[in-house]
């Protein structure tokens, strides 16, 4: 994998931005049910972040769009992207949660696992390409895992001690991955120029296969959406997903 200088004649790199919206009433999240260590757990009020909907702007949170390059091959690598190749990637149990829901991970660089809290967790990866793994983590000690192949799709996370705790992990061997905010929006900086594929994917749906915009749906075939990076800014749009998806 090469990185390339944005000082190279021929280097033209775009940043992508979008959102994705709820095309509905949001919904509640449901209170979790608590099985163990209810005491310490409790008081931070937990519920379900499988659908998590900002009530004012619709946004969706979690939604996950990474760059789809076909195996054995990678995309050009801004030089911004260096200084974070090796570097740890922060997954924390906390408030008896995962933080963050979604992590995203670059096959260079290492999955730092931190407890904080004052009770034990597990930290279960089910990897597919790489070697799953179960972390224990004793309370306040951290830990680090390595994934070094590309994952076509975020793995599922999870803690065996606490059955609610779930979260969502995606391995890509390149830097160009999003997890939208609580109010849907995304951006993906320094890709370079040209006709790109994306891949959409949410939780509960998984795959996004079908979004609207501007009163036009579209039909997205196993969640991938080819996109014309130009060089400098460029707007994905906004995106409204049909509560169907979700059901």
């Amino acid at each position: 994998m090469s990185t390339v200088s944005a000082e190279e004649a021929d280097a033209k790199w775009g940043d992508l931005s979008g959102q994705f919206i709820y095309g509905g009433e949001p919904p509640v999240p449901e209170a979790l049910e608590l099985n163990k260590d209810a005491e310490f757990c409790g008081p931070f009020d937990l519920h379900s972040e499988q659908l998590r909907v900002d009530k004012e702007s619709r946004g969706i949170a979690n939604v996950v769009i990474w760059l789809e390059m076909p195996r054995r091959k990678t995309p050009p690598i801004h030089e911004s992207y260096a200084e974070s190749a090796k570097a740890d990637v922060l997954l924390a149990n906390k408030d008896c949660r995962f933080v963050p829901h979604v992590t995203t991970l670059r096959t260079t660089q290492k999955l730092l696992i931190k407890n904080d809290d004052k009770i034990a967790h597990n930290t279960a990866a089910y990897l597919k390409r790489n070697l799953p793994f179960n972390a224990v983590s004793p309370p306040e000690t951290e830990d680090r895992r390595s994934a070094r192949r590309v994952e076509r799709a975020p793995a599922k996370v999870s803690c065996s001690i606490h059955a609610w705790m779930t979260g969502w992990l995606l391995v890509q061997d390149h830097p160009y991955m999003a997890v939208t905010d609580k109010e849907g929006r995304f951006t993906i900086k320094n890709l370079p120029a040209g006709e790109w594929t994306f891949h959409v994917w949410h939780e509960v749906p998984t795959d996004v296969t079908a979004a609207t915009q501007d009163g036009a749906p579209q039909t997205w075939k196993k969640g991938l959406v080819k996109v014309t990076v130009k060089p400098g800014k460029n707007d994905f749009g906004q995106w409204t997903l049909d509560p169907k998806l979700f059901k």
